[in-house]
């Protein structure tokens, strides 16, 4: 009586009626729930369910393992120049990247020092050298002349003798008559004793003028200004050499990377000048680790890049070292960049330099490449394409009804995004490679567009 009462009150009826009322609505509502909805779309739905992927052909290609390092270009070789003397630096100095070939002068000191001891001595040795020569042509000459000049003063001294003996002995038999004072006759004695003194004197002259003949005394003297020649040779030599230290020339083929000497600077002995690069082989420098290193050996093709740029390049290992270098950390390979000849020489300078050129720069940072391994006509895929349970690989291969088949495969070597086949697949097959993951073994695929 209580709700009744208030369900009239507030809802102008009865509460049975209300009762009745709500059942009804509670009905009709629960009716259009309970009902099956239509299926709006379900063709289109059976249509999703068939999965869409891209295939690939398998085929036969050249399947190249590589090895990826990094290094830097360096010359054949790098040599400091110095100075073996000293002097002023003239103007007119060689330029940084200037080509050089060997024995091209790079730089000529001035030292006046040098230049004047140098003109002293040559002087000197011409002069010892011209008395030498007039002496071996005068020598034996004079030698004779005395000789007979001798000889000639010998037979005078003869003929005095005799013409004296023959006066002595005239005034001796008038003094023995008394016809001659005794003064005449010691006067005509002492003349006959000096002729024949004078003849005795002249005699030894002669007999030592034939001895320097049979001698040959004058050699003496001929060796004595000959050593005195060698003597001026020997420091005339060391003054060309010292002289021939302020040229200083190219000792090779090359190009100028540094220079360190400006015009009018006063160079001392063991300054440093220039560095000179041999260019005629230009060489990529790379360290790799030992476990890396077993599958690298001589000969193996290189390609190389320069970092941050389009330039590239290719060459063949020539060194490597047995022993690492810790600093490094690794043991040093050297590539040696082929057909340098194909490079400007204007692309060959020093990093340190300004280079308008962006070929080669020795210093310069190149990604490297190693081939350590070439397999041709081999069956390749993606790697994408290729999945794996239980460590079983496998791919899915399209018929020409579009149904996706499980493929058991035997994998080989990969490299940059693709695996060799070695077994279980045959050339031309269609491998799906894009949508690979939504696919089931004997199931219908719709194939969107063959993959590259």
């Amino acid at each position: 009586m209580f709700i009744d009462f208030y369900y009239r009150k507030y809802c102008g009826t009865s509460f049975s009626a209300f009762t009745i009322l709500s059942l009804f609505l509670l009905s009709v509502i629960g009716s259009f729930i309970l009902l099956p909805q239509p299926v709006y779309g379900a063709t289109d739905k059976i249509k999703e369910q068939i999965p869409s992927v891209r295939v690939v052909l398998s085929r036969k290609e050249v399947l190249r393992k590589w090895i990826n390092t990094s290094g830097f270009l360096t010359p054949h070789s790098l040599v400091s120049i110095t100075s073996l003397t000293e002097g002023y630096v003239p103007p007119n100095i060689i330029e940084i990247g200037s080509i050089v070939k060997k024995g091209q002068p790079m730089l000529l000191l001035k030292n006046k020092l040098l230049t004047y001891d140098l003109k002293r001595k040559e002087a000197v040795f011409n002069n010892r050298k011209s008395q030498l020569e007039s002496l071996k042509h005068s020598s034996e000459r004079a030698a004779l002349l005395e000789v007979a000049k001798a000889r000639r003063d010998y037979l005078v001294a003869k003929a005095d003798l005799a013409n004296a003996k023959l006066v002595y002995e005239s005034k001796k038999k008038l003094g023995i008559s008394g016809m001659l004072a005794g003064q005449e006759l010691q006067v005509a004695q002492s003349d006959y004793d000096k002729a024949v003194a004078n003849l005795d004197f002249l005699k030894a002259v002669l007999d030592d003028r034939k001895s320097n003949i049979d001698k040959k005394l004058w050699e003496l003297d001929i060796a004595r200004v000959e050593s005195d020649m060698n003597a001026s040779g020997a420091d005339l030599e060391m003054s060309r050499h010292l002289f021939s230290s302020l040229n200083i020339e190219a000792p090779f083929d090359g190009q100028i990377v540094r220079r360190f000497v400006e015009e009018g600077n006063y160079i001392r002995t063991g300054a440093q000048l220039f560095e000179l690069a041999d260019i005629s082989s230009l060489f990529c420098d790379c360290y790799l680790d030992e476990r890396t290193l077993r599958s690298v050996q001589c000969g193996q093709h290189v390609e190389l890049k320069l970092f941050d740029d389009d330039f590239s390049c290719t060459g063949q290992i020539e060194i490597i070292s047995p022993v690492a270098d810790l600093e490094k950390g690794g043991h040093l390979v050297r590539v040696k960049i082929a057909s340098v000849n194909q490079y400007k020489s204007g692309d060959l300078v020093n990093k340190s330099g300004d280079s308008t050129s962006r070929g080669l720069a020795l210093g310069g940072y190149f990604s490297c490449r190693i081939l350590i391994r070439k397999k041709p006509g081999v069956v390749v895929l993606p790697i994408k394409s290729v999945l794996s349970k239980d460590s079983s690989p496998y791919v899915y291969v399209v018929t020409k009804d579009n149904i996706a088949l499980k493929q058991p495969v035997q994998l080989g070597i990969e490299e940059s995004g693709k695996i060799e086949i070695v077994s279980g697949l045959s050339v031309g097959k269609a491998v799906i490679v894009d949508g690979v993951y939504n696919v089931k073994d004997n199931q219908k695929v719709t194939l969107i567009q063959e993959a590259d």
